[in-house]
């Protein structure tokens, strides 16, 4: 008898920032509410700064449609919130999660597999804001790279 031995692996375990095309990712800002206005703080501005900064990694952003049925297998999802003098700026990386439970598989759209935030005040000033959304980028973009190197 000849036996021989092969060694598979169905996963491997990771980050959840692999990405086979990690050199182009989608962004997508989340709509602002009306604290916002009071800072004349838009969204073009907010997805301006994420691009900046990614193009000065050398990366190739490519903007997302919030109104689209899918936003593809993974993007960089950016949300800030205003509540009075304070801001939060949450950022995510977003894709398609598959798991198995029994002899079913599961895919759900849009979650996060990494996640972080800020919280600061402002001091009715938007560049507190705009500082903190290229801050939390750095320690993304560390650990982005890391991943897909």
């Amino acid at each position: 008898m000849f036996l021989l031995g092969v060694k598979s692996s169905f996963a491997v375990e990771g980050t959840g920032m692999e990405l086979s095309n990690y050199q182009q990712p989608g962004v997508l800002v989340e709509q602002l509410g009306v604290e916002a206005k009071k800072l004349a703080l838009t969204e073009k501005m907010i997805l301006e700064a994420v691009k900046f900064k990614l193009k000065q990694a050398n990366l190739e952003p490519i903007v997302l449609n919030k109104d689209a049925e899918s936003y593809g297998d993974a993007y960089i999802y950016v949300n800030v919130s205003l509540v009075g003098v304070a801001f939060t700026v949450t950022l995510a990386l977003n894709r398609t999660v598959l798991y198995k439970t029994g002899d079913t598989y599961y895919v759900l759209n849009s979650n996060p597999t990494w996640i972080r935030s800020i919280t600061g005040t402002h001091a009715n000033n938007r560049k507190f804001v705009l500082q903190s959304v290229s801050k939390i980028l750095d320690v993304f973009l560390d650990e982005y790279f890391e991943a897909n190197r």
